[in-house]
């Protein structure tokens, strides 16, 4: 309808735009994502959920493949037992269960991660099995080991090998000494091994009885303070035909044969 004028009026051009308004442009959904540590760009599927109820993060920024390789390079060493979460800043701890789901259900084409799975699983339980209040391993090397009752006394024959084991000492059962012997023992032999390394350092053994003797100072004409032997300090040789008939009679590498 047009006015006196040929114009529509507002209300009429109103309605008409409302007649001829364009469809909203939908946005495209985002399909794929560039992983952060491989740089790849991956489909959205590769950022599903979070592996663990405890991780902090919101959404994945890191691919399925690249936390798999993470959790087995962190237990591929032979000694972890703590596996974390690789997404930034998270941190979380991964259960057993959710490093056999990465390495085994995320990866058929290769017995490796299976392997270390089931090691991984084996380092978890003698963990848990050393924590265990008066847990000793048999000292024979078995394999086997015995939860000692409060009370039990320092000895236990295991029940794999029948072979003893000190409990206190953690080492095979030292027949003969009781706990408190072996100690003595150990700080005697101790003493001993650091005196016999003393002597070696800085005492030779005479020639003639064989007995230790110290230079203090002076010259290297030596009379052994056990046997009164006379000897050379430097070659060993007997002193008398050197005094009687010349250096000639040291050995022939000594600084003082001539």
């Amino acid at each position: 309808m047009w006015n006196r004028d040929g114009l529509r009026t507002p209300r009429e051009l109103s309605a008409l735009s409302r007649t001829f308004a364009l469809p909203p442009i939908r946005q495209e959904e985002q399909r794929t994502r560039e992983c952060g540590v491989c740089l790849d760009e991956k489909p959205i599927a590769d950022f599903g959920e979070c592996f663990s109820a405890v991780c902090k993060h919101d959404r994945r920024q890191i691919c399925t493949g690249c936390v798999c390789k993470a959790v087995q390079s962190a237990i591929g060493d032979g000694f972890a037992t703590d596996v974390h979460c690789p997404e930034l800043n998270c941190n979380a701890s991964f259960d057993f269960d959710t490093i056999q789901r990465l390495l085994v259900d995320f990866n058929t084409s290769s017995d490796r991660p299976k392997t270390a799975v089931k090691a991984l699983g084996h380092r978890l339980a003698m963990g848990y099995v050393d924590k265990m209040k008066n847990f000793v391993w048999c000292a024979n090397g078995c394999g086997s080991g015995c939860q000692l009752v409060d009370g039990e006394g320092p000895m236990f024959t295991c029940l794999n090998c029948e072979r003893k084991t000190c409990a206190h000492h953690r080492i095979k059962w030292h027949s003969g000494l009781t706990c408190a012997q072996y100690d003595r023992k150990l700080i005697n032999d101790s003493e001993e091994q650091q005196n016999q390394k003393w002597l070696r350092d800085n005492a030779k053994k005479g020639p003639a009885c064989h007995s230790f003797i110290q230079k203090n100072d002076g010259c290297d004409h030596m009379t052994c303070s056990h046997c009164k032997y006379e000897f050379c300090w430097v070659c060993f040789a007997d002193f008398k035909p050197i005094q009687d008939y010349g250096n000639h009679n040291h050995v022939r590498h000594c600084i003082y044969y001539a």
